[in-house]
């Protein structure tokens, strides 16, 4: 088997809310026709043997009520299916009962089963997956004789991988509808932050390789106004998305799951089909991005009798519909102290007046910017006789920078200029991409 996930369009902004949007779709494939299989050979009467019948009805080929007699004819067929049915040769006559569960001989205990395992889920997301895999139409019937590859969601932890030889096929339904109209349910993380969501298969085709594709949802709520913020919270420096996110593919059970080890792999009371993985495929299934602007002043003085003027616009109130965002900016400073003994190097940082607990703004701190409203400071209040360029961060999106160069007093010398946008991720963090969702590694003037 392969499997990959594939993130669908463009990363999320976290100033606008989703609601069960789908964000990634998690794909597992077949390496031969028939490595999907399903619990029992699907409905039908086969060989001619009205006895050995099942229907084709809902989950026949789950065993709902396993008639282990319809497989009971060594070397069957049964209707090309024999060879896509986890339990092979059943004998009925061979069965033990131990505690609620009675085990009988060449009876699995489920279909092939499909895990995904999800560690580091953002703080304040819920997380859902679809209960199953793409939709086949009306008038398909789940665990019938179709040959349209299906699976439903059975356990939301490896718990459910235990023995169920004899007990009940029971799919877990759906609480809500994702974006793309399948049945979805929230996943709930244990004390480690991680999430399991397991797929049984129900349908397959022994003469095709199979796609099986299940979707991946986030819902969260944006920031929003109140009476002291009219325009909306500000948004902190943290990201929903501070940690990559991540989600392990495979079959299972496996043995990091904690339901068999290595060790007692071959005895007989441990859940069957089983696989040991000696390969996993991984990758992150989701992106919420901060909703920032990151502007480059590329010429800023308040030294030599000069002074810069450092404005920022915040554009997000217009007749668009833009979502309303306030935040502050901070600003990182680079390049030297002018002093008479020589030009030090320096690299001070004006942080937001939001952050601080003391804020005077334009004096220790950059203004909180409102929708709609412009914000400056000057270079001399804030960056004393420091001359180089400034890197503004503004947890807003929309943000636009302008500088104006002066002589003390306005009196001879006036040159403005429109700040550049990076493109940024985050300070620190990794490389440049901007907020927009724009090329990495490009710089474009802000208008």
């Amino acid at each position: 088997m392969t499997a990959a996930v594939k993130p669908v369009g463009k990363a999320f902004q976290q100033c606008v809310p989703a609601t069960v949007a789908l964000t990634a779709n998690l794909l597992f494939t077949e390496g031969f026709a028939t490595g999907f299989k399903t619990r029992v050979v699907p409905g039908g009467i086969f060989n001619g043997i009205p006895g050995n019948a099942t229907g084709n009805t809902t989950w026949a080929a789950e065993g709902t009520n396993v008639n282990p007699a319809i497989q009971n004819i060594p070397g069957g067929l049964y209707g090309g299916f024999a060879a896509n049915s986890e339990s092979g040769l059943i004998f009925p006559a061979l069965n033990s009962t131990s505690g609620t569960l009675t085990y009988t001989a060449g009876l699995a205990d489920y279909g092939t089963r499909l895990k995904a395992v999800f560690t580091n889920i953002p703080a304040g997301i819920t997380m859902y997956v679809s209960t199953t895999s793409s939709s086949q139409g009306t008038g398909f019937i789940p665990g019938g004789t179709s040959v349209l590859p299906y699976a439903v969601l059975v356990g939301t932890s490896t718990s459910s991988d235990a023995q169920q030889d004899g007990t009940p096929f029971t799919p877990i339904t759906g609480t809500t509808t994702g974006n793309d109209g399948l049945p979805a349910i929230a996943l709930a993380a244990n004390s480690s932050g991680i999430a399991t969501a397991v797929w049984e298969v129900t349908n397959s085709n022994p003469s095709a390789k199979d796609v099986l594709s299940f979707s991946v949802y986030i819902s969260y709520t944006a920031t929003s106004a109140t009476a002291g913020n009219p325009y909306g919270l500000p948004i902190t420096d943290l990201p929903i998305g501070a940690t990559v996110n991540n989600v392990v593919l495979s079959f299972a059970p496996e043995p990091s799951d904690g339901v068999f080890t290595t060790a007692n792999a071959t005895q007989g009371q441990v859940p069957t089909p089983r696989f040991a993985i000696t390969n996993t495929y991984q990758g992150r299934w989701t992106t919420i991005n901060l909703c920032q602007t990151t502007l480059l002043y590329p010429f800023v003085t308040g030294a030599s009798g000069f002074d810069t003027g450092i404005a920022v616009a915040n554009t997000s109130w217009d007749p668009f519909g833009t979502v309303n965002q306030t935040g502050s900016c901070k600003l990182y400073a680079y390049g030297v102290t002018v002093a008479a003994a020589g030009n030090t190097p320096s690299q001070p940082i004006v942080p937001g007046c939001d952050s601080i607990s003391n804020p005077l703004p334009g004096t220790n701190c950059f203004a909180i910017v409102p929708s709609g409203q412009v914000m400056s400071v000057l270079a001399s209040a804030t960056l004393t006789n420091f001359q180089g360029y400034v890197i503004a961060v503004c947890n807003f999106q929309y943000a636009h920078g302008y500088a104006a160069v002066t002589d003390l007093g306005i009196r001879n010398l006036w040159s403005s200029y429109l700040a550049l946008e990076l493109s940024k991720v985050g300070v620190g963090v990794g490389p440049r991409g901007t907020s927009n969702g724009g090329p990495q590694g490009i710089e474009t003037l802000a208008h």
